[in-house]
């Protein structure tokens, strides 16, 4: 996420300012200065440019008066700044997640065996008894004739879906696009269908080859808080809870409800149908919320030509927004 945010910001401010090098305010760019930039604003002291910190604080200043340096506008209403209004949301599940309704309980553990927090902006939700539903890939993707929700009413219910998609590794490059992973086949888009059908809860099942990356990566992404853009419903529209659980969680899951063999041949299946696993789930999500602004950097290069007509360039995104 560091590394990320941080091409994006130097990138759009060496874009920006190399656009000057085509009027009045001709500003030669080298090496050495970019460095400098980079120096600065990957500095420690930054704490990453982290919204609601000192950090934050600091990387701003130091851009807009770069910006002025170099002639350029503010470009919001007089100001180098536009207010983003944001949430920190701090999600602690309390004990275990419960699978219950098998011939034993199965109880998985925080960080070794799942993940989960929730957007919801409320103090605490809870997942109790929810029928869990293997729902395949979990996509709804009209162009490719594929829909694992077809015929499914998941409301109340918790849905239990596979990272990437279809044809991950399937032999078959009509299917989806192959190996090549769609926006169908991430974790985002997962959530956000899973919210959009209704369901209580998302569980995905963390596999390393078609995930491209280990456990630790999942586990270490759900310590700490999360910041999101405010939104009018408090996310109230988004699902419960959002989780993920281990390759190995799940085959006890599957076991318990009578499945066997590989769950990604299962689903990859055209006539492909979701199975309730006749087994619930139960979680409680403790909150801890902080509401604050965080902010864009915001310049403005005006044409000679069309001096009306411009594109401003934000290029301070904050980090760690995550959707």
């Amino acid at each position: 996420m560091t590394i990320k945010n941080n091409c994006i910001l130097i990138s759009a401010a060496t874009i920006l300012m190399a656009g000057c090098k085509n009027n009045e305010l001709s500003h030669p760019i080298t090496g050495d200065e970019i460095k400098s930039h980079i120096a600065v604003l990957a500095d420690d002291s930054l704490q990453g440019r982290k919204p609601f910190t000192a950090g934050e604080t600091k990387a701003i200043a130091y851009i807009s008066a770069e910006f002025k340096k170099l002639g350029l506008d503010p470009g919001n209403n007089g100001s180098y700044f536009q207010d983003v209004p944001m949430v920190e949301v701090t999600s602690t599940p309390q004990g275990t997640l419960e699978i219950s309704g098998g011939k034993q309980n199965i109880s998985l553990n925080y960080l070794t065996d799942f993940v989960g927090s929730t957007r919801r902006e409320v103090n605490t939700v809870q997942l109790k008894n929810s029928p869990l539903v293997f729902a395949g890939y979990g996509i709804v993707a009209p162009e490719y004739n594929w829909n694992d929700y077809a015929g499914l009413d998941v409301k109340g219910k918790t849905v239990v879906v596979l990272v990437n998609d279809p044809g991950f590794k399937s032999g078959d490059r009509t299917l989806f696009k192959g190996d090549t992973m769609t926006y169908y086949g991430r974790w985002t888009y997962k959530y956000e269908e899973a919210a959009r059908q209704g369901a209580a809860g998302i569980i995905i099942v963390h596999q390393t080859e078609p995930a491209s990356y280990g456990w630790s990566v999942v586990s270490n992404s759900f310590t700490g808080a999360k910041l999101y853009l405010q939104q009018a419903d408090k996310h109230l529209s988004r699902c419960k809870v959002e989780g993920w659980i281990t390759e190995e969680a799940a085959k006890k899951m599957f076991a318990a409800a009578g499945i066997s063999g590989d769950i990604r041949a299962i689903a990859r299946k055209r006539d492909f149908k979701a199975i309730p696993l006749n087994l619930n789930a139960t979680l409680t999500i403790q909150n801890k919320l902080k509401y604050s602004t965080s902010h864009n950097v915001i310049a403005v290069l005006k044409g000679s030509a069309h001096p009306g007509m411009f594109l401003h360039q934000p290029i301070y995104p904050p980090r760690g927004t995550t959707g």
